[in-house]
């Protein structure tokens, strides 16, 4: 078993960076409420909520506060750290790495510093059940997830064995609560429900197209993401001129796009992991088609960015989580994080630098106990995130995110043309 890679990052009297951009989350409070007036130091007391107080002088006055054990908090983070799926993770890891750098240099959660425990997943499901193994071990409060649809599906009941909050942002639509039994799993990102339906509205809505095809990887994301765009065509009186499929890695789709353009697509709407994705980008231009092309939430990440050229990238349309580069209200936090990092962040990395932010919010108010913070997140309404972004907890257990962006390349300039809400 691999052994976990611990990130320490020193507690600092100052921040380094302002933590104004953090965003602002409401939960509930403990009763007896935090602050007031107790009558016994280190007398504990439970309160209706199940949050552990605890009577502690401050100043001259003894007052409940949230009772967090001594030492470090232990937040456990499953991620891709090494094979192909590095370059993705690198995007993610970033947000979470930039945010606990913050917290940990203006004191901590309520005094406690964040340590953080990685356990790499790499490009494989029994990777990431391993992943799991590893932290559990660790013993963390909670734990942060990954954008891998399948590798969730694989993990999920050793989350419910662990019986600690999980955050990922897989898109696929059989990772709910609900459908997975398992009342531990967050999602903070859109899922293909909200991302899958927003392309089509578009595509049909908006660019009046309607002969549609169809490519998706062979995993959930893929899989459940076509299902779902099928679903919408169908509504719409709609049928896709076609569906392909592809290996997960794949590194040649010519010959699905081939079909699909033989098939009469006047749009290809592609559902793969960023490599794949860039892959796609390159072949419809190589293979001059003469197709319009529009992927799924792969368009705005860093990871596929890097893989194409201007040229290959111009006229692409994307469904996408939210082009955070493009967004002005988030101008002052991308010049943040590239000074921190040196490179240009993405939606993964502010959804989960967003995340970070939130479960200090959920600590500092509930404390560590597993039951008490699950409780806080689902009672958790809209909480502005960096720029546009937003998130609700509270609508639906489990899913907190409930939009999605259109946006076009010119060249490696995107635009928004417009955001869609879906409704639960």
């Amino acid at each position: 078993m691999k052994k976990p890679i611990r990130i320490t990052i020193a507690m600092a009297a100052v921040a380094a960076l302002t933590i104004a951009m953090a965003p602002q989350a409401s939960s509930a409070t403990a009763k007896p409420a935090v602050g007031a007036a107790c009558a016994k130091t280190n007398a504990k007391a439970v309160a209706a909520n199940q949050s552990d107080l605890i009577c502690t002088k401050v100043g001259t006055k003894l007052i409940y506060q949230i009772f967090i054990p001594k030492g470090p908090i232990k937040i456990g983070f499953s991620a891709a750290v090494t094979g192909t799926n590095a370059l993705l993770g690198q995007s993610y890891r970033g947000g979470v790495a930039f945010a606990v750098s913050q917290i940990n240099a203006a004191g901590g959660i309520a005094g406690h510093a964040i340590d953080l425990v990685t356990a790499d997943g790499g490009d494989t499901n029994p990777q990431w059940v391993n992943s799991m193994n590893v932290l559990a071990e660790e013993k963390p409060v909670l734990i942060i997830g990954h954008p891998h649809s399948s590798a969730l599906l694989a993990q999920s009941d050793m989350i419910n064995k662990i019986g600690v909050p999980y955050f990922f942002s897989g898109g696929s639509v059989a990772l709910t609560q609900e459908k997975l039994k398992n009342p531990w799993i967050f999602r903070v990102s859109p899922s293909d429900g909200i991302s899958g339906v927003a392309a089509i509205d578009y595509a049909v809505d908006e660019l009046k197209y309607t002969k549609i095809g169809i490519l998706g990887d062979n995993t959930a994301y893929g899989i459940d993401g076509t299902a779902v765009m099928v679903g919408e065509l169908k509504k719409k009186g709609l049928t896709a001129v076609g569906t392909e499929s592809h290996e997960l890695f794949a590194t040649d789709v010519s010959a699905q796009l081939l079909k699909l353009r033989a098939a009469g697509a006047q749009l290809i709407i592609g559902w793969s992991i960023p490599v794949v994705t860039a892959t796609t980008l390159r072949q419809v231009k190589e293979l001059k088609l003469g197709v319009d092309y529009m992927g799924g939430r792969s368009m705005a990440l860093t990871a596929v960015l890097g893989l194409v050229t201007n040229a290959q990238l111009d006229g692409a349309f994307g469904a996408v989580d939210n082009a955070v580069a493009a967004d002005p209200a988030a101008a002052s936090w991308v010049k943040a994080y590239k000074r921190y990092a040196g490179k240009n962040p993405d939606f993964f990395t502010a959804q989960y630098y967003d995340l970070v932010y939130m479960i200090k919010d959920w600590i500092t108010k509930n404390g560590v106990k597993p039951a008490v913070l699950r409780s806080s997140i689902l009672k958790t309404g809209v909480t502005k995130g960096i720029g546009s972004g937003s998130y609700d907890f509270s609508r639906t257990p489990g899913e907190s995110n409930w939009s999605a962006q259109i946006v076009k390349y010119s060249g490696d300039t995107v635009a928004v043309l417009k955001t869609i809400s879906i409704a639960p």
